[in-house]
């Protein structure tokens, strides 16, 4: 299984762990990786140390909002 369907299997923490705010394709130690991206740094107890084959790393950051306009 490549990255990007790794990447794709691993969009349904979206709707599993409401902390979850995004799933993307990421490096770490140039290899590719699961980068999640949470608002909880807890949440990272919860998912898998690697998916598919692949790392998962957490990002505890803020929560997502919309950019503003010009």
């Amino acid at each position: 299984m490549d990255i990007s369907n790794a990447v794709a299997h691993a969009l349904v923490w979206l709707d599993q762990y409401p902390a979850v705010q995004g799933v993307a394709e990421g490096r770490y130690h140039a290899k590719p990786c699961i980068t999640v991206f949470s608002t909880d740094k807890d949440t990272a107890a919860l998912l898998p140390k690697t998916f598919k084959g692949f790392r998962v790393v957490v990002d505890s950051g803020g929560e997502f909002l919309p950019a503003s306009g010009p």
